[in-house]
């Protein structure tokens, strides 16, 4: 029989005191599947299953519970939760194309489980829309096949990118060799930061002493000497004098200002979509501001030059970031990052003072709740101003050093697997190994060696792979339930093209299943069997859930 004619076909009603219908495969009792319909066949009694009595064969699905133990009301949600009634459940028959059980407890609850209605049959209130349903599968299998293809060719590329262990050994030489002259940088520029520090406090100290001797001084009566007073004490003494009432002081109702150490920004980077995710502040002394959450794309950076300092800040939001925009002192505006929805608002820096930072609300694309200011001149000292420098050239070589090592113990991890072989191994090869997904009410975080999180909640963190199953991901000790159990995370990890939550659920208390897609889970085709990876077969938990 032709699908598209199978497809049109609906299912007939009870034809016989029997409950027998027509099927696919031929006369099968409703609700049984094909492997249990023998047990019904006997026209005149039913033998209830678990040593339970005959029965008639006229009481099964009559909508009442019989069997002590449930067995006879396949097809009805009379015996929902006996202990032996229907174990796999009501089998929808969907025209034997997508045949599937769901739970009996669903059978006559107005709720349409199985795409041709047949759940239903008592109440004929669920339609047959296994052609719709049909079509949504196939479209989404279509999709699902392309983001595998791209998920493997960025695997292939992320592979030839990596290199060959020939390359892999000659850079560890490489890095060996250099690595015992920047070790010593690093030493020597750490006896030049601990100098400046010892001479930063030695002047702190003097003076300290100083301004004690000038109390001193004018507790006896004798002429005190000149209080001496930073230039950041002068300069705050002078902006609350000289600002009250400036308008520029009023913040934007529910932003507040936060006042912070004195830096020099150097460029902002957004990653935004209709709602802006992250935005990164970049310093001059090599500190970094991340801000927000989520994934977003990643725009354009706005670079300031020399001079130029962040004056302003205005977008728009309600619970969320939908938009925001950076202006300078010399008149100049960053791109509008985000979409076009929110509230407007505008935030404008106190008088000598710049704008180098935001504070947000928790969660993906918090709102802003707080801008961070700082003077514009550097209110240090000049043995301060020395410490500091000191600090971040010694942090600079420093942190070069410890990228170093990392590289070199990267690519022994590489030499020690294939990763044509070992899609675990593969990981290493991607800086993002954490995927997002926002599902129903809550957002989740699910980061490979790190932890699995739902929201702020912890729902555990990396054990290791599941030794038994390729790409699945345990993680173990997470945070504590009322009940006392520690929430646990399964994840299996599948081909796409992205780094996405896809599906999360919780069969049994604080014990989670989720799934997410990942490049690394891709498996890239052994040499001579190119392109055929791209079309293999989907495996279950690929194209559809389960019950």
């Amino acid at each position: 029989m032709g699908i598209w004619n199978v497809f049109s076909r609906t299912l007939l009603g009870a034809c016989s005191l029997l409950d027998v219908v027509v099927a696919d495969n031929g006369l099968q009792v409703r609700g049984a599947g094909p492997e249990e319909v023998e047990q019904y066949q006997d026209p005149s009694i039913f033998q209830c299953p678990g040593g339970g009595p005959a029965v008639s064969r006229a009481v099964v699905n009559d909508d009442f519970c019989d069997c002590p133990k449930g067995g006879d009301e396949p097809g009805t949600g009379a015996c929902a939760g006996a202990e032996l009634n229907s174990p796999k459940g009501f089998y929808c028959p969907n025209h034997g194309l997508a045949p599937r059980y769901v739970y009996v407890s669903r059978v006559g609850d107005g709720v349409c489980d199985c795409c041709d209605g047949s759940d239903e049959w008592q109440t004929g209130s669920c339609p047959d829309k296994c052609v719709e349903f049909f079509q949504e599968t196939k479209l989404r299998l279509e999709q699902r096949r392309e983001a595998m293809s791209k998920g493997i060719e960025i695997k292939r590329k992320a592979l030839e990118k990596a290199g060959t262990p020939e390359i892999w050994t000659a850079r560890i030489t490489e890095i060996k060799a250099s690595h015992p002259n920047l070790e010593a940088e690093v030493g020597d520029l750490k006896a030049a930061y601990s100098a400046a520090e010892e001479v930063f406090q030695a002047a702190e100290k003097t003076k300290a002493q100083d301004s004690k001797a000038g109390q001193a001084a004018g507790d006896g009566g004798a002429a005190p000497a000149e209080k001496k007073v930073s230039e950041y004490a002068k300069w705050m003494e002078k902006e609350s004098a000289g600002n009250a009432g400036d308008d520029n002081l009023q913040a934007e109702p529910g932003i507040k200002r936060v006042v912070v150490k004195h830096r020099i920004l150097r460029q902002i980077e957004v990653r935004s979509g209709d709602l802006v995710d992250f935005v990164n502040f970049h310093f001059t002394n090599g500190e970094k501001l991340v801000t927000g959450g989520g994934e977003g794309n990643e725009q354009e950076p706005f670079v300031l030059q020399p001079g130029e300092a962040i004056v302003e800040v205005k977008g728009g939001q309600g619970g969320l970031l939908d938009r925001i925009e950076f202006v300078t002192n010399k008149g100049r505006s960053s791109a509008s990052y985000g979409g076009q929805g929110g509230d407007p608002f505008t935030m404008k820096a106190a008088s000598g003072m710049v704008i180098v930072g935001l504070e947000r609300s928790d969660g993906t694309a918090g709102k802003v709740v707080a801008v961070q200011e700082c003077p514009l001149e550097d209110p240090r000292s000049p043995e301060e101003h020395t410490r500091d420098d000191a600090r971040a050239v010694f942090d600079t070589a420093n942190q070069k050093l410890s990228g170093m090592l990392s590289e070199i113990h990267d690519l022994e991890a590489r030499l020690a697997g294939d990763f044509r072989e070992d899609t675990r191994d593969a990981y290493s090869l991607f800086d993002e190994k954490c995927a997002s997904g926002h599902l129903e009410k809550y957002g989740y975080k699910i980061c490979i060696f790190g932890t699995a999180q739902q929201d702020h909640t912890t729902l555990g963190n990396w054990q290791g792979w599941d030794p038994k199953e390729k790409n699945v991901a345990l993680f173990e000790n997470g945070e504590r339930c009322f009940s006392g159990i520690t929430r646990s995370t399964r994840v299996t990890v599948e081909c796409g093209d992205s780094m996405t939550v896809t599906r999360i659920f919780e069969p049994s208390q604080c014990k989670y299943e989720a799934a997410m897609t990942h490049p690394a889970a891709c498996e890239v085709d052994a040499p001579g069997q190119a392109g055929k990876s791209a079309v293999r077969t989907l495996q279950a938990h690929e194209g559809h859930d389960e019950l």
